[in-house]
């Protein structure tokens, strides 16, 4: 299992193209020059003025976390786009359920002269998905099509295929909207020019030129929430075989037509006689998916569509008045289903949700390769945006944009998250480290979200200086503290982690939350006292996973440290078997000469009776500065009963380095802790 990153929330693609150094440099500067062509002292609108909420692009960009100690960035969109290398964004503001302000800003190609405005068409990537699932419910509201029949009553020239193990493999519309289908292939890649494109039928067997998986089911339908545009893509057939029709022309008769977007199209490939494109730009702000300009999106339903920041704007509104009783566009009972949950997803029938009363709101994000978008409404005050941006860098661009937008609109969603600062030995971090695993026994319905952006069975806990991070199979995120038990990990969807203390002071677990997601993850191996009872009565156990053994001696690494620093003889102790245990210096060649220059009788080794970690640690205490111990180049070896670690260190007193060397400790695994048993370690003169 994996942890899924952050574009996997918007659609399918490559891996981002690296560029180099030069590289970088020059569209940096290429792109502060196109944002300042012509412009007195800012970055141009077109098509609107900066009177209202777009105002607050002016300073108003921000990181959803701000850290401990820090003021609000205060960022300009202009600053923002050279930052991210890219050319252009558009955006729409609606307010009671319609659009008050749109505008462009930048380029619809870097190098280039023409402006974005609020028609330049763009790839919104898995936007696509709403638009299909306003297709499906017209159906539905007019009785063609029934959310929970079994799709393959619907459907001619394809079915799902039965899967072996599962019982009843019914699949619905409601399942494939909401991503509970049980279906795989979560995105798609895209295609450049030149490249053949596969048809419909290609992509559900996932036959060449397609280039993904054939669309199975992977469990029950109905069993939890799993990404899937491969479901979409069923959906797209089962609104083909229905109407008899391809997807863009009951696109145009459904949903472009009742509302006036004569722009929008799943047209694929998109033509150049649309005109007004926003081409496609690389990392680094370059063109690429040349020489058109553009890749195309053959998986229309799941990602194929291309908008304007008006018409998705004017979509939203009508998907809010719609809920709101006071348009046509749905039955309102059709549009409440679709703005609800549908468990044990975080998705309605299409949209994802989140909030409650005033902030209760929809939203959804594209990101097909060059093009990052999002869309979001507030289904009570009909307050809502949309974001379009032409550049692989428009994730990040696009939250903070966001975040501008929320505080602008005022009405308390998605607030910035302010950490705080933890004074250095306050808060006993190392009892924090270790490995967790998901308690399988929480709900789904609890799960949500979490059960497929949060894909892991286990995840590390790991403490370094006065740092936290959350280690995840393929990245590592900060965890920035909110209180003395709750922290954030902004590079990991924003996920916030409760640490839950015992009765006997222990942590034994780990909440992680994720707006109304909730999971549980048990820390192993943690030696509460119920454990060890557990133990005692069954009997002898098996060696732990070394893995558990690595973050708990890392526990003790970090007790030790910081207990130097803290000046805490009790915790410090507490870290030994017994006070025999051996505390050994070994001068180095280069020390001893210059010793014995002033005492000749200095010897490399010697042992002091009276020498051992209880005086070291008395001499920590009773000194007036403070003292610090540092570490690198860690190495622990271990089979989860005894363990050698090594490490280069450097020792500090008021500040100043007195001595560094090579530390080697051995360790013992008593039942109840990690125990030292063995320091030994090599004393150099500091350089200088």
């Amino acid at each position: 299992m994996q942890q899924l990153r952050m574009d996997r929330i918007g659609g399918g693609g490559r891996p981002a193209p690296s560029g180099n150094t030069k590289r970088v440099r020059l569209a940096t500067a290429c792109l502060a020059a196109w944002l300042l062509a012509g412009v007195d002292g800012g970055l141009a609108a077109a098509n609107s003025g900066d009177s209202g909420v777009l105002a607050a692009l002016g300073h108003g960009l921000r990181p959803t976390v701000i850290p401990a100690g820090e003021a609000l960035p205060g960022w300009s969109l202009e600053e923002r786009l050279a930052h991210y290398h890219v050319p252009g964004v558009a955006i729409a503001v609606l307010r009671g359920g319609e659009v008050v302000e749109v505008a462009g800003y930048g380029l619809r190609e870097a190098g280039g002269h023409d402006a974005v405005d609020g028609d330049t068409l763009f790839s919104v990537g898995s936007i696509s998905k709403v638009v299909t699932a306003a297709i499906s419910l017209r159906l539905v509201a007019q009785g063609k099509v029934d959310l929970d029949r079994d799709v393959n009553g619907y459907l001619t020239s394809w079915r799902v295929p039965p899967a072996s193990g599962i019982a009843d493999p019914a699949v619905t519309m409601r399942m494939l909207m909401s991503h509970t289908s049980g279906l795989n292939v979560h995105g798609f890649a895209d295609y450049l020019p030149g490249e053949s494109l596969p048809t419909l039928l290609d992509t559900l067997e996932g036959r060449s030129p397609a280039k993904n998986d054939a669309v199975r089911l992977q469990r029950q339908p109905g069993l939890l929430d799993d990404y899937s545009g491969g479901g979409v893509m069923v959906e797209q057939l089962v609104i083909e075989d229905v109407t008899g029709a391809s997807l863009e022309a009951v696109a145009r008769e459904q949903v472009f037509a009742p509302l006036g977007l004569s722009r929008s199209t799943f047209e694929s490939p998109l033509s150049a006689a649309h005109g007004n494109i926003a081409k496609a730009h690389d990392g680094d702000g370059s063109l690429t998916a040349l020489p058109r300009g553009w890749q195309t999106f053959p998986q229309q339903a799941a990602s194929g569509l291309w908008s304007s920041a008006k018409e998705l704007g004017t979509l939203v509104g009508a998907l809010i008045k719609s809920y709101q009783g006071r348009d046509p566009f749905l039955p309102r009972v059709v549009a409440v289903q679709m703005m609800t949950e549908v468990s044990p997803s975080w998705h309605g029938l299409g949209p994802r949700l989140e909030g409650a009363g005033t902030t209760r709101v929809f939203h959804h994000g594209g990101a097909n390769d060059s093009y990052r978008s999002w869309i979001e409404g507030y289904l009570e005050t009909g307050d809502g945006f949309v974001i379009l941006t032409n550049g692989e860098g428009g994730g990040g661009l696009r939250v903070e944009i966001r975040n501008a937008l929320s505080d602008a609109i005022g009405r308390g969603v998605n607030p910035p998250l302010r950490a705080i600062a933890l004074a250095a030995g306050s808060v006993p971090l190392t009892d924090y480290a270790g490995i967790y695993r998901a308690d399988a026994a929480v709900p789904m319905d609890l799960r949500r979200a979490l059960t497929d952006l949060l894909d892991v069975e286990t995840f590390e806990i790991e403490v370094e200086g006065e740092a936290l991070s959350i280690v995840l199979p393929d990245e590592t995120g900060a965890l920035l503290p909110l209180t003395p038990t709750r922290f954030v990990a902004p590079t990991v969807f924003g996920i916030q982690l409760e640490f839950h203390h015992d009765a006997h002071g222990a942590v034994r677990a780990a909440s992680v939350e994720l707006g109304a997601s909730r999971a549980y993850f048990r820390r192993q191996g943690s030696g509460r006292a119920g454990e060890r009872s557990e133990r005692a009565v069954a009997g002898p156990s098996p060696p732990e996973d070394t893995t558990v053994a690595i973050g708990q001696i890392k526990g003790v690494i970090e007790a030790f440290r910081t207990s130097i620093i803290a000046k805490d003889k009790v915790r410090f102790v507490s870290l030994f078997l017994h006070p025999g245990a051996t505390w050994q210096a070994v001068k180095s060649d280069e020390r001893l000469q210059r010793l014995r220059q002033a005492e000749p009788d200095v010897v490399k080794v010697r042992v002091h009776p009276e020498g051992n970690y209880l005086s070291f640690i008395d001499g920590i205490v009773a000194a007036s500065e403070r003292r610090e111990e540092k570490f690198s180049n860690v190495a622990i070896d271990t089979d989860g009963d005894i363990a050698a670690v090594t490490f280069d260190y450097s020792f500090e007193a008021g500040g100043r380095e007195t001595n560094r060397g090579k530390e080697a400790w051995q360790l013992v695994n008593t039942g109840d802790g990690w125990k030292i048993v063995s320091v030994i370690w090599s004393a150099r003169d500091s350089p200088g």
